[in-house]
């Protein structure tokens, strides 16, 4: 995390030099903020704060699995989360349909953390939902939850027969991917998940 807060640092100072020289030739606000090199200065400030914000989020995953579900629960579950889906989330839902979207919208958001994997069952090796894994963890729209947990869920909500976790390249995927709205989805988690356990 120290490498991506220098560089916010740097992308700070520099917007700082920029205005100081603009405003000792007597440039206005508003002329300075139209500027070309002010506005690519901040644009990579807002850029380095989303990677920052992006670690934390990786932070509270690894300190609190549970905690990062629960949260990760309560921002996908709104409108506005629901509206990133392709169709705005009229087609289906996280757990419908979207749940590959999400796997790999979470995929990139954790990064080499976790891994994507999928839940077969019923004599076949068709996907019937994917999620990610991290640490013994299962990731998806309902939070974070051990493997017993999730698979119990799987036999007596969804009345899949004998289900097991497997790797997601191992198995025909049988749900749309769409990486534009994943990428959508994952910048949307890192301005929505809050650092949590400062």
């Amino acid at each position: 995390m120290s490498t991506v807060l220098r560089a916010l640092r740097r992308a700070e100072s520099e917007v700082e030099k920029l205005v100081s020289t603009y405003e000792a030739h007597g440039c206005s606000a508003d002329e300075i903020e139209a500027m070309g090199s002010v506005v690519k200065a901040r644009a990579e400030v807002a850029f380095q704060n989303r990677r920052l914000r992006r670690e934390f989020v990786r932070r509270d995953l690894r300190r609190a699995p549970m905690a990062f579900g629960v949260a990760l629960r309560g921002v996908l579950w709104t409108d506005e989360a629901m509206a990133l889906l392709p169709g705005g989330g009229r087609d289906y839902g996280w757990n419908d349909g979207g749940c590959l979207i999400l796997s790999d919208a979470l995929a990139d958001l954790l990064g080499d953390a976790v891994e994507q994997v999928s839940i077969v069952g019923n004599g076949t090796l068709v996907g019937q939902h994917h999620l990610v894994r991290f640490d013994g963890w299962y990731i998806d729209a309902d939070g974070a939850c051990p493997e017993d947990v999730l698979l119990r869920r799987w036999v007596c909500e969804e009345n899949v027969h004998a289900p097991r976790v497997t790797r997601l390249a191992a198995v025909d995927v049988g749900s749309p991917r769409d990486r534009e709205a994943s990428r959508r989805i994952m910048w949307h988690l890192v301005d929505a998940l809050r650092p949590t356990l400062d």
